[in-house]
This record gives structure tokens, sequence and C-alpha cells, in this order.
């Protein structure tokens, strides 16, 4: 994510969007609830972040045979062109073949496509403002979208920020767009009021409609390698569902009191331990620990770093200013060396395997049903009778999507063994589930991980 100053530099490129399959047409009716009108250039306030991208537009009609559905995939446009001027001859199908979204069309009204990561790399000067293509394949039928000129449900790109911790979102109307045709290659079309896209009467000849946004691209802060503890952190909350978020220091301090957050929600939380937050923070979700931030400097920090459901948007540290962002996460199944704990969440579900270790090094029996509190125990070795066994962990309150720790720790160790083992009982001490997983990286290792009822949000290596 990136950290914005206040000197813009303005593109005079602008960004535009086409559509695959579309041809000239009467201007239709102008559809009623009418949308509230917005701005026509966008740029982002001194300090504020960037954080989501959408581009938005209303299919009002359907023309043709067929069913009346259709899959849209968005390309990047690699050239510039003019409203008033481009044709199918001279805008020459310049886009990159590369997916950037898509969305399904299966009725009228208005439809969405994420495009956080194209916007975010013409704002920092990673892919010049060119634009958006939007191909649908099958193409019959033809809809029929409202274009800029029609006034009414307009397209639009809805741009959302974080400034102070507040998350601001601006809806940006297009300043000009067209229709190209391949069966009419040397035709403008830029005046006209609606965007048809898809065939029917030529089912082998392409039509684009073409959307332009002014866009002013904001250079990047210099940043700093974490020194001296992070002072304060933007975060962005990930999951699935609604849920009560709280934040605490590793001296107990609370600095972000339980709250209500919605997936995508990004909140500020600032260090209260001498101005920093101390070696880490822990962030509870919904009462149960879910992820473990280190802030002592010691591990990589910066915008991009994910732990459970959280990713790092900005920050600062005391002695070296704003993070700088972290490099790509490695591939997954990564793991490196032995791991030393695993934070795992209890889901109470059946045999479920979602994981990349090898299917013959891996075990599951039994359905834990949702049950709830149940005991867990999670050792090195299968029969918890042997007398070398080592205990990780062993609670018989663990609640349903609860998180615990199974902790090398716990039996004096500083490793976790190649194997471990997971019981989970009832609380009248009938087995439930038996698991078995590689915990030795000599198998794929990774979040998200899931092994039968137990679910991978973490791990510390040795």
């Amino acid at each position: 994510m990136l950290k914005f100053k206040n000197l813009l530099v303005t593109i005079i490129a602008v960004s535009a969007i086409i559509f695959t399959g579309c041809q000239n047409e009467p201007n239709p009716v102008e559809p009623e609830n009418a949308t509230q009108q917005g701005l026509s250039k966008f740029s982002i306030p001194d300090g504020a972040t960037f954080v989501s991208a959408t581009f938005n537009i209303h299919l009002w009609s359907w023309v043709g045979n067929g069913v009346q559905e259709k899959d849209v995939n968005v390309h990047r446009i690699t050239n510039l062109w003019e409203e008033m001027v481009v044709t199918w001859n001279n805008f020459g199908e310049s886009y990159a073949p590369e997916v950037e979204g898509s969305f399904h069309i299966a009725a009228l009204g208005y439809y969405s496509v994420d495009v956080t990561a194209l916007v975010g790399n013409w704002l920092d000067g990673t892919h010049p403002n060119y634009g958006l293509l939007l191909d649908h394949v099958p193409n019959n039928p033809r809809g029929r979208f409202n274009s800029r000129e029609n006034n009414f449900n307009n397209p639009y790109l809805e741009i959302c920020y974080n400034l102070n911790g507040v998350t601001i979102c601006e809806q940006i109307e297009p300043i000009g767009d067209s229709t190209v045709r391949e069966a009419a290659p040397d035709e403008n079309l830029g005046a006209d009021g609606t965007l048809y896209c898809g065939t029917w009467s030529s089912p082998t000849l392409d039509k684009q409609p073409i959307l332009m946004f002014d866009i002013e691209q904001t250079p990047q802060e210099d940043c700093e390698e974490c020194d001296g503890k992070v002072t304060e952190l933007t975060l962005q909350y990930n999951g699935a569902n609604p849920a009560q978020v709280m934040v605490k220091q590793k001296n107990g301090d609370v600095v972000f009191p339980s709250q209500l957050l919605q997936p995508g929600d990004v909140f500020n939380i600032v260090g209260t331990d001498n101005g920093t937050f101390g070696n880490e923070i822990k962030i509870y979700v919904d009462g149960n620990e879910n992820a473990k931030i280190h802030t002592s400097c010691s591990k990589p920090i910066g915008p991009g770093l994910v732990k459970g459901y959280f990713e790092v948007i900005s920050g600062s540290s005391k002695n070296g200013g704003e993070l700088c962002p972290i490099p790509p996460p490695p591939p997954p199944g990564f793991c490196e060396g032995k791991v030393k704990a695993l934070l795992v969440q209890y889901t109470g579900e059946g045999c479920i395997l979602n994981h990349n270790q090898d299917l013959s090094k891996v075990q599951c029996a039994g359905d834990a049903a949702f049950t709830t509190p149940v005991r867990i125990i999670a050792s090195d070795k299968e029969n918890l009778n042997d007398s070398k066994v080592k205990i990780w962990f062993d609670k018989n309150d663990v609640t349903l999507n609860s998180t615990f720790w199974i902790d090398a720790t716990n039996a004096g160790k500083t490793k976790l063994g190649s194997k471990t083992f997971v019981h989970i009982y009832d609380l009248q001490g009938n087995l439930l589930q038996f698991i078995e997983f590689h915990t030795s990286c000599s198998q794929p290792l990774d979040e998200g991980d899931q092994f039968g009822s137990i679910l991978m949000i973490d791990f510390i290596p040795e």
C-alpha cells in the first residue's frame, strides 16, 4: 500500500475502460433512479493511504438471442486514445493479455469489479494510466450500458483511502467515453449516449466501448527500515465476517478497544509504551487471539505484512520514520528450518484437508461435529501413553472458533517434532477426531492450511 505526499504529479494520460463486443445503437430512454454526481478529477490528499478501487457500470437493457448472461474479464490498456478521435483501427487492440479481475452479468442493474491493484499501479506510476478493457465471452447477447452522456446511472470509479484512521471513498465520474466497432473500423462514436457490448447481428465482429477518468499520480514518500520499535500502525481487517476486534500491547495496554469491524475496514493504532508498542502486539477477534505482530524491529514489518486476518497498510518507527513495504510473501507452503509454535483455530469441522503436504503423510479420522467445548491434546506421538511423549498443548475448555498455541516450550523444547498429533475429545472423554500432520518443514506448511478441524493461523520458526 502507499503513503502519499502533498506534491502531486498530474498525469495528462487518462484512464480508459473498454468493453469487447459493442456496436452503435439509438439512444435509450433515460432510466429512473439517477446516481449522485461525483468528481471528474481525483487525487489522494496529503498523508492519506490508498485502500481500494472498484469500477461500476449500469446495464439497462439486453438485445439478442440466447442466455442473457456473460462473464466479463478486466485487462489493462497499453496506449493513449482520445474520445472524439478513437476508432477500431487507430485503437488497434491495445491492451495487456493478463486478467486484472472479472464479474458475471446475469440481470439488469449496476455491476462492480475490483480494480485495486491496477489503480494502485496507476497512482504509484508502476503502469501508465491508460485505463481498462472489459472482455466478455460469449458475446451474444448484446448488453446496453449507460454512458456519461446519458446523465443517469453513469459509470464511475469508487476510490477509497484512509486518512487519520478514517476510510473515505470518492466516486469519480468519467471525463469521456466512446465505442469502437470492428464492423465500422473508421467510425468514431464519442458522442453516443449508450455503450453497447456483445454481438448479435455481427456475431464474429467485436465492438468495444471506452471510458476515461482523470487521475493524478502521487509519488511515494521516502521510507526507512524499522528502527527503535514501532510507534504507529494502520491495519486492515480482512476476515470473512463482521467481528469484534481488540488490540493489546505486550505490557497489557489496550491500544484499540473492542469494536465491531466489517471486512475491509481500516483502523489506526498508536503505541503507549514510551511512545512505542514495545516488542509485540496481539490482535483478538471475537475474544480469541488471531494474530501476533512483532513490533521490536527484530523482524520485517511494514506495508504488505499479513498476519492472521490483518494486513499492515502503513506505519512508522521511533527512529526510522515511515516504514517501507516488505518484500512479497514467500510462495504458499513456505517453511524453513524448524517450527517453534503454531497458532491454530478450532473450527469443529470434519476431516477437511486444505494444504500442500503429501497426502500419505497426513491423517485425519472422525468428525468434531462442531462440539463445544472440547478437550484438545497436541503432542509429538500418536500414543499419549508413551513414556516419552511430549505434550505441546492440553486443555479441556477449547470453544468453537477459538485459537490456541501448539507450543514446543510447553514441553521444555525449542522446536516441535517432525510430526504433530492432535486428539480432540468431548468432555465425557470420547475421541471425536484424530489428526496427524508434518511440522518439520520437510513438508509445506503455511497460514490458511487446514487439517480437519485445525486451521493454521500463524507459526513461529525456531
